[in-house]
């Protein structure tokens, strides 16, 4: 997969997107995550997955975590962390939360 910077007309189309058209779009967007004080990729699709230099978050994914974010807490960022680690060595995907 090739990188590029995108200009910051592309930057606000892409923050423009809603979650519908972010998954039709098929794109892979490396970001640096606050909580996880990392990089990390966020891709339209699973198979994105696959063609990035690091770990990659599907929009399922990312619906999963946030319906567990206040179950987190109080030690939200650390918690994700954890769960981050365990994906990286894993190599896997997060499916739904447990109930």
């Amino acid at each position: 997969m090739i990188a590029y910077e995108p200009s910051p007309e592309q930057i606000q189309k892409l923050l423009s997107l809603t979650s519908g058209q972010f998954r039709q779009a098929r794109l892979a967007v490396r970001i640096f995550s606050e909580a996880l004080d990392c990089e990390i990729f966020l891709v339209s699709e699973p198979a994105l997955a696959r063609e990035v230099d690091g770990l990659a978050y599907t929009p399922d994914e990312i619906g999963a975590l946030a319906a567990i974010r206040d179950s987190l807490k109080p030690h939200y960022n650390e918690r994700l962390k954890k769960i981050h680690d365990a994906k990286g060595i894993f190599g896997g995907m997060i499916v739904k939360p447990i109930d």
